[in-house]
């Protein structure tokens, strides 16, 4: 029994599981440059950030404001896509390497990198991306 607010477990076959990267790649390819994207800006707003405190004042504390905004709007854009994801039954496995896993079973694990043309690794469910092996083709 699904319980409120938990996530059903969605089982995918290999073949199953490499159309849907075939479908879903150019997304995640995007996804994966936004997300970069989002790490420079994160850099770059922190530095404006260090600037804006060292200065006091109405002008630096509305500008202040703007960035932590601007910064949380684009962190729930790229949560939005991780959801629209989970809801498809793709798991973000590292989002640091982009890698993505598909449940084969409940131990085993497809395993995914989106810039990766084909799925060609797995691991078991307790491990993670550092252990993925390859799959016999």
């Amino acid at each position: 029994m699904e319980r409120r607010g938990e996530e059903s477990t969605r089982f995918f076959s290999r073949e199953e599981a490499q159309s849907l990267v075939r479908q879903l790649q150019p997304r995640l390819s995007h996804w994966m440059q936004e997300r970069y994207a989002f790490e420079r800006k994160v850099g770059e707003w922190r530095k404006q950030r260090d600037a804006l405190l060292q200065r006091k004042g109405e002008i630096a504390e509305d500008a202040l404001f703007a960035l932590e905004a601007a910064l949380r709007v684009e962190k729930l854009a790229l949560e939005g896509e991780v959801a629209s994801l989970r809801r498809v039954g793709i798991q973000p496995c590292c989002l640091w390497y982009g890698a993505f896993d598909f449940a084969e079973t409940t131990t085993r694990h497809f395993c995914w990198r989106w810039d990766e043309t084909y799925i060609a690794y797995m691991h078991f469910a307790s491990e993670g991306y550092a252990q993925r092996r390859p799959l016999e083709r």
